[in-house]
């Protein structure tokens, strides 16, 4: 064998490798393209689900302490209801007194 009979045959399995190697190489880089772009599509949805889910979660918790808060106010306001009633009897009770009693003051000083 001549250099030239090793030049060619180096050549031609250059050619044929380096020809197998590109196409390799494309074939790879796009299904590998594919294959990153359906993961990474996957890990968004994913992630996209748990932040609805716990948007949810929390509307509910929020729902519920309002809930229960507007059901204290109420009952709060029912128990003020209850104890200003006996005030107000007391008061008009008072002002009747006095009125009554000032009515005989006057009466005895026009006497």
């Amino acid at each position: 064998m001549n250099y030239q009979e090793i030049y060619e045959f180096l050549g031609n399995v250059l050619a044929t490798g380096g020809g197998a190697a590109g196409v390799s190489y494309l074939l790879f880089r796009f299904l590998g393209e594919k294959w990153i772009e359906n993961k990474f599509t996957e890990r968004l949805e994913q992630l996209r689900h748990g932040h609805d889910l716990e948007l949810l979660r929390l509307k509910v918790e929020i729902d519920a302490l309002l809930d229960g808060a507007i059901r204290l106010q109420g009952e709060g306001w029912e128990v003020v209801k209850k104890k200003i009633e006996p005030m107000r009897e007391i008061i008009r009770n008072s002002i009747y007194d006095q009125l009554q009693s000032h009515g005989k003051k006057d009466k005895n000083s026009i006497g």
